[in-house]
C-alpha cells in the first residue's frame, strides 16, 4: 500500500512503512546526521538500488499496465520502455458506444 495515498488513513504502523519507503526511494524527510547514514550504509549498502529498483517496477509495469496505469509505476513503465501504453479517458471516450 506504500505507493498509493491510503496509508495515511490508516492505522500509524502502516503510516510509518508507507513514509519509510517512500523516503528509500525519493528521500523527503529530514535527513539523519551524516555519521547515522554512514553507518546505516556501511551496515546496508544499496547494491545499484535505484537502478535495480526502476528496472523491477519498470518489468512489473510493463507486463500489467492495467495496474500501473493509477501510480508511480506508470511513469517507471514508460520510462523503461517507450512503447509502453495504458488506456486513458480519450481510449475511453473513443470507444464509447454511441456515434458522434
Amino acid at each position: 500500500m506504500h505507493p498509493h495515498t491510503m496509508p495515511r488513513f490508516r492505522q500509524p504502523e502502516v503510516m510509518l512503512v508507507g513514509a519509510g519507503a517512500g523516503a528509500d526511494v525519493v528521500g523527503g524527510i529530514d535527513a539523519p546526521a551524516p555519521a547515522h547514514v554512514n553507518a546505516v550504509l556501511n551496515a546496508f549498502p544499496r547494491l545499484q538500488f535505484k537502478k535495480l529498483f526502476v528496472q523491477a517496477c519498470g518489468e512489473v509495469a510493463n507486463k500489467y499496465p492495467g495496474a500501473a496505469k493509477r501510480t508511480f509505476m506508470r511513469e517507471i513503465a514508460g520510462s523503461t520502455k517507450p512503447a509502453y501504453k495504458a488506456s486513458n479517458i480519450c481510449d475511453a471516450i473513443a470507444a464509447a458506444p454511441y456515434s458522434e
